[in-house]
């Protein structure tokens, strides 16, 4: 039967010092996306390589694409057709507006040759006339009810004079 015999440890060395660490994972990421090709470009914008072969855009000598170059390209190329936009907006809302006040003049002219609009002196004159016959029922009421009625209506009558012409002129 043969003995089994513990083994010695093994004494400690400096070996722990020495020892080299395993290389680096890191990856440079500018390296990485300075030069991606035009397939990798139209992935990264959910493109087609044919739209991005369209684009007068930044590339590199050998004609790949530096992604960080062609992203500041694509914000400042949008910048660019947002303010575009606005102005076309702009624009289209002034020559909206145009259109709107040439429609409303046109129709005020057609009810004037329609006599559908009456001017402000022809106003004046039927509330003058207007105006008379109730002067005269005032009168009427005075001869029946005294003097204090026709002197309430006349005053009646001269607020509601006053609040049309402020509302005319």
């Amino acid at each position: 039967m043969a003995v089994r015999t513990k083994a010695k440890p093994k004494a400690k060395t400096k070996a722990k010092a020495t020892r080299k660490k395993p290389p680096s994972k890191e990856v440079d990421v500018k390296k990485l996306v300075a030069k991606i090709n035009q397939r990798e470009v139209a992935d990264f914008f959910g493109l087609s390589a044919n739209a991005v072969a369209k684009w007068n855009c930044p590339r590199n000598k050998d004609g790949t694409y530096n992604l960080l170059k062609l992203v500041a390209w694509w914000r400042k190329k949008s910048e660019e057709e947002k303010r575009e936009l606005r102005k076309t907006a702009q624009a289209q809302e002034g020559k909206i507006r145009l259109e709107n006040a040439k429609a409303g003049k046109a129709e005020l002219e057609l009810q004037l040759a329609q006599n559908e609009v009456i001017s402000r002196d022809q106003i004046h004159e039927v509330f003058a006339i207007a105006a008379q016959y109730i002067k005269k029922a005032g009168v009427v009421l005075g001869r029946k009810h005294g003097a204090t009625a026709q002197k309430l209506l006349d005053e009646a009558l001269e607020k509601a004079g006053q609040k049309i012409l402020e509302g005319i002129d």
